[in-house]
């Protein structure tokens, strides 16, 4: 079984036509000091959700705002996953939908959470074959018990 987890970018660090990239590339040095610890914390919560995964399976974990565009498209894009879980806030919603899209099309399930799911799970569920609201903690062992039923 291979299992995506996904945080799509939101932050638009490497993207140097966007505005934020220009903010965040004159604001780095003098912010360097405050900014250092988070700009190199991983997701928490898709981290933790990798725990309750079977230790039998494949997984692999994807945050795009930390690789290049380039890296971050092949690996999001150019593998097929049988299992893909996409965490998204308010940034990175239209992202996930559009890789949400893509692996359903390719014939993966697909499962969306995080705040912005938890907030518009209606709008979400256009684009995934099961939504977490909530903590996932709370709610992906009864789904993993329901995907291996075949019950998704």
């Amino acid at each position: 079984m291979r299992v995506a987890l996904i945080s799509p970018r939101g932050a638009e660090r490497y993207h140097t036509d966007v505005f934020v990239y220009n903010v965040y590339k004159k604001l780095r040095r003098e912010l360097i000091f405050a900014l250092d610890d988070l700009e190199r914390m991983p997701h928490v919560g898709l981290l933790t959700l990798a725990g309750y995964l079977p230790d039998d399976w494949e997984v692999a974990y994807i945050d795009e705002d930390y690789l290049h565009p380039e890296v971050a498209h092949a690996r999001v894009f150019e593998q097929e996953f049988d299992l893909v879980l996409i965490t998204a806030i308010n940034t990175q919603a239209y992202r996930a939908y559009q890789i949400a899209d893509h692996h359903r099309k390719n014939g993966a399930c697909v499962v969306l959470g995080g705040l912005h799911v938890s907030a518009m799970p209606d709008e979400a569920q256009a684009h995934a074959d099961a939504v977490f609201v909530g903590e996932g903690e709370d709610t992906l062992v009864r789904f993993l018990d329901d995907f291996r039923r075949g019950a998704v």
